[in-house]
């Protein structure tokens, strides 16, 4: 059993999974993540929280907190609006810990110190927010403003920030449509915006603890390139890709890094360039 001290007002990390109920219909998603939560060793101490969202009754709520049964956790309820990201702002002011890894409904975690591995990049100098995937996708809503391409932003399926700052990011504005919700993850007020244009660093964290600043995104081995192989944590578009066939395959690594290219004024950032290497 992982036990979790939610007395210790000392652990600083707080884990926050979302339990989405309409996912339950499906191949039951709740299980996957839990079976590689606890394969898996976090590296630090932390606590877990779980987001349960939307069930439409009593009986469906208790069937799926059951799967979690041998775990302590922190529950926490919210309605069906928003989408993943409107449930994360619900779920924040109720967390006191001071940074926050959110991991979405499809989310599994994919080897040893995994948390450890995204806390040790954010806790770098200058660094305001790190994920397991990244994109330069424009988002297919064409009512959610993109920043032009490539639209730079950090994939919601698992990051960590400061919760002040994650809080902060969300600058008063109503999630009230998909499409504000959107804004928020891809558009140009998403999270990522909001942290570089404070002139901090954006990393996604590979798998082998090396955090990877935007132009070396295309190059990680993360999300939909290669085999995946770098990959921290894996969900049901990481999946996809891995059993698409060789054209779709192409057709989405076009789609989503066209083939590398970098805005220029992304590149000409020197903070930016460098590719952090935890793994010694």
């Amino acid at each position: 059993m992982i036990m979790l001290d939610r007395k210790d007002q000392s652990v600083e990390v707080a884990v926050v999974y979302l339990a989405w109920g309409r996912a339950r219909r499906m191949i039951n998603p709740y299980h996957r993540f839990f079976e590689s939560y606890c394969t898996y060793l976090a590296g630090i101490d932390h606590r877990l929280y779980i987001i349960f969202k939307g069930f439409d009754s009593a009986a469906a709520c208790v069937n799926t907190r059951k799967i979690f049964d041998s775990v302590e956790y922190t529950p926490i309820f919210t309605g069906d609006e928003g989408l993943d990201i409107g449930a994360y702002f619900e779920a924040a002011p109720q967390i006191s810990c001071e940074y926050l890894c959110f991991l979405n409904t499809y989310s599994r975690v994919n080897g040893d110190d995994w948390l450890k591995k995204l806390y040790v990049n954010l806790r770098l100098p200058d660094v305001g927010l790190v994920g397991a995937t990244g994109s330069f996708e424009m988002s297919p809503h064409p009512s959610v403003e993109n920043n032009g391409y490539p639209n730079v932003h950090v994939r919601s399926n698992g990051f960590m920030m400061r919760r002040r700052d994650f809080l902060s990011a969300r600058r008063g504005r109503a999630l009230v449509t998909k499409e504000d919700t959107y804004l928020l993850e891809t558009g140009s007020g998403s999270f990522t915006s909001y942290i570089l244009q404070r002139a901090q660093d954006i990393l996604v964290v590979g798998k082998n603890g090396r955090g990877y600043s935007p132009p070396f995104w295309p190059v990680s081995d993360t999300f939909r390139q290669g085999n995946q192989s770098n990959l921290l944590i894996l969900d049901n578009r990481t999946d996809d890709f891995a059993l698409a066939d060789a054209g779709t395959k192409q057709s989405l690594f076009k789609r989503t890094w066209q083939s590398g290219h970098v805005r220029p004024d992304l590149a000409e950032r020197g903070n930016l360039l460098g590719v952090r290497d935890l793994s010694r």
